[in-house]
């Protein structure tokens, strides 16, 4: 597979770019169990740690950062709905997404 010519190394981005954050905005939309979302957001953090530090980049786990939206009013909400939920904390939040993106995969 050729280079994305497009992309720049998200070290490089977050070198032009330091106070935007790094990581996964994620939204819980089901609130039947919740000893299962507390496991699952352990998993999932430990995963990503891991995969960071497998990759020898160990020097983004700082800048991760785990917005995640537990709200029960978004129970069973639409991908529409999650996404018009999503762009207005963006512009709420005032977060500057850069200009470049990031090359390959994160996980």
């Amino acid at each position: 597979m050729e280079p994305d010519p497009d992309c720049v190394p998200l070290h490089d981005q977050l070198f032009s770019f330091p106070n935007t954050p790094l990581g996964f905005t994620i939204y819980r939309l089901i609130y039947k169990d919740g000893d299962s979302w507390a496991r699952f957001m352990s998993y999932f953090q430990h995963l990503v740690h891991q995969k960071l530090e497998k990759r020898g980049e160990e020097a983004l786990i700082p800048h991760l950062a785990w917005d995640v939206h537990s709200d029960p009013a978004l129970e069973d909400a639409s991908s529409a709905e999650v996404r018009s939920h999503f762009l207005t904390h963006l512009r709420n939040t005032k977060i500057v997404i850069p200009p470049t993106r990031p090359c390959g995969g994160f996980l």
